[in-house]
């Protein structure tokens, strides 16, 4: 699970410190989202931007229970994954 150093949100001289963990149950929770998502026939990209926007489940197929595996992970953690995933991919080696 990832570390959040929660801060006054009006704090702009602070910095939030977030430290990453290997969080297998966070990737797999993409992974059957985006997989249900595809196998029933919608764009799992807009799926699943429009339920992190939202938090709204309806967004999330029920097909192999991708909804309760996703709904299971706070939309924080979805998003941290996502970004550590892009930085990743995107900024190797610099």
């Amino acid at each position: 699970m990832s570390e959040v150093a929660i801060l006054n949100s009006y704090d702009f001289d602070k910095t939030i410190l977030i430290t990453k963990s290997e969080n297998t149950q966070t990737q797999e929770a993409f992974r059957v989202a985006y997989y249900a998502l595809k196998e029933k026939g919608y764009d799992p990209i807009s799926q699943l931007v429009g339920y992190l926007n939202s938090g709204d489940p309806a967004y999330i197929t029920n097909q192999i229970d991708a909804r309760n595996t996703i709904h299971g992970i706070a939309r924080g953690d979805l998003m941290n994954e996502l970004v550590l995933a892009t930085a990743a991919l995107r900024f190797r080696g610099n």
